[in-house]
């Protein structure tokens, strides 16, 4: 309760100061951001009263209170990670026949959605009962088999924007997605938008062969640098195709196949810039480009998100992998992804080594199986 009021005078104080006067963007961002926080407090008591309902020993479970709450976590959890909502459904499908086997690991795996809910283990409290949580520690990531050591979790996160935002599109609701595009929820400081932008960096470079550049000269009249936010911006105030919002079908493959892999070799290029001169920036930099290559809802091994749940460049391989001959890779991933994970991990041990030579080459064979995904799908779609 403290921290709603908190957030609303907060909102208040923003109104009054003419933050949100002549369409004052900043002054609309602050108070998105704080709106979205009352909502995840508001979450906080049905999270309590699922852990408490959940908790009980099985001869004193109220199956309509505990069918209640979970009813109403439900499509925060799928807006969340799909993967999760599903595995979360299926504990729970046998409570009109008094199974309550499953709770147990149900509540662990909410707990695990705490950070994407908006809410943290502080805010929802120790049971009673003796249910522990401990907030996760973010700073060393495993994606899809690849270890970070920076903290990224941020950067991964911003698949989790996306997954909303295509949902929000499914359901019509374009003036919502767009301003989750432009203000994201998930990741800390880091919005699609700013990633369609890459505002985290200069470029360094003079190479004018490299695949961005080549986007960019392409796109030299869709607004340069900032092409990408250009072609995403005009499609959501574009008008409907057939009754059907453009964006619907052009943002979700668009941040797949252009704005994710664009960042991340941005950012491996930005990497190796700083090798000589800034170690840790050159291994942040890396981590970062490869968080947003992959993305959080992939998971820790290899093969990624098992159902393809993914919203980031790695899921396009796995998208086409059946249609096309995937290679000698891991039976459940594509060649390329394995390929990918390999040289990204070389990458960060050549910086490591301070061998910075050796990371650009890396780099460079990189940037070319970035567009195998992209040629499969120009092929699957031509045919």
């Amino acid at each position: 309760n403290f921290k709603i009021i908190k957030s609303m005078n907060v909102m208040r104080s923003i109104i009054n100061e003419g933050g949100c006067i002549d369409d004052n963007e900043e002054g609309y961002k602050s108070i998105y951001l704080e709106m979205n926080k009352i909502i995840g407090q508001m979450i906080v008591p049905i999270v309590q009263n699922y852990i408490h309902y959940a908790s009980k020993d099985v001869g004193d479970i109220n199956g309509k209170a505990l069918e209640l709450y979970s009813v109403a976590i439900f499509p925060q959890i799928v807006s969340c990670d799909n993967s999760y909502h599903e595995s979360f459904y299926s504990r729970l499908i046998d409570l009109s026949n008094k199974d309550y086997t499953e709770l147990e690991g149900s509540i662990l795996q909410m707990q695990e959605m705490y950070n994407c809910l908006g809410i943290s283990c502080d805010d929802v409290g120790v049971h009673f009962g003796g249910i522990m949580c401990e907030d996760h520690d973010f700073r060393r990531v495993k994606l899809a088999g690849y270890q970070s050591e920076s903290y990224v979790q941020n950067y991964a996160d911003f698949d989790r924007d996306v997954n909303q935002i295509n949902l929000l599109l499914r359901e019509g609701n374009s003036e919502s997605a767009f301003e989750l595009y432009k203000f994201g929820r998930n990741s800390a400081n880091i919005t699609v938008r700013s990633l369609a932008m890459h505002s985290d960096f200069d470029d360094l470079s003079t190479n004018r062969h490299r695949l961005y550049m080549m986007y960019e000269r392409y796109y030299a009249n869709e607004g340069g640098t900032n092409f990408a936010d250009e072609l995403i911006s005009n499609s959501f105030k574009s008008e409907p195709f057939q009754t059907i919002p453009r964006a619907k079908y052009f943002v979700p493959i668009y941040i797949k196949a252009v704005i994710a892999p664009q960042y991340a070799i941005r950012s491996l290029f930005h990497a190796h810039a700083k090798c000589e001169s800034d170690m840790d920036g050159a291994l942040r930099a890396w981590d970062q480009g490869v968080a947003v290559l992959v993305g959080s809802i992939e998971g820790n091994e290899i093969t990624g998100n098992m159902n393809n749940y993914g919203q980031s460049w790695f899921s396009l391989s796995k998208q086409y992998c059946h249609l096309f001959d995937c290679g000698d890779g891991d039976a459940e991933a594509p060649s390329v992804n394995v390929k990918m994970i390999d040289h990204l991990a070389e990458g960060r041990h050549l910086i490591n080594l301070k061998n910075c030579n050796a990371v650009v080459n890396k780099v460079e064979l990189i940037e070319s199986l970035l567009v195998t995904p992209l040629l499969q799908g120009a092929l699957y779609h031509t045919y």
